[in-house]
């Protein structure tokens, strides 16, 4: 089996009726923009330790993984691009 190096990735994406953040697993070195290029065949983004809220900051659910369907993203970010004053 061969193992492929992966950096985690802080992200916080946001759809129409949720907040998502979490991490995913992406190529050292590359930006989250490639790394959603590279998976455009595919319908779901797969997210760890991730934290659900609605429009309003309420916690949903906490889960050690899901599936976030590309199609529901209305932005998805770095956490680490957010400025100081904006991050929860």
């Amino acid at each position: 089996m061969v193992k492929i190096k992966q950096e985690q990735k802080l992200i916080i994406a946001y759809t129409y009726h949720y907040r998502i953040k979490g991490m995913v697993f992406t190529p050292p070195g590359s930006r989250l923009s490639d790394f959603i290029s590279a998976i455009r065949q595919k319908k779901f983004i797969p997210v760890t330790e991730a934290v659900v809220t609605d429009i309003f900051g309420n916690e949903i659910c906490k889960t050690k993984f899901l599936e976030l369907n590309k199609d529901e993203i209305v932005f998805l970010l770095p956490e680490s691009e957010l400025e100081k004053s904006t991050k929860r």
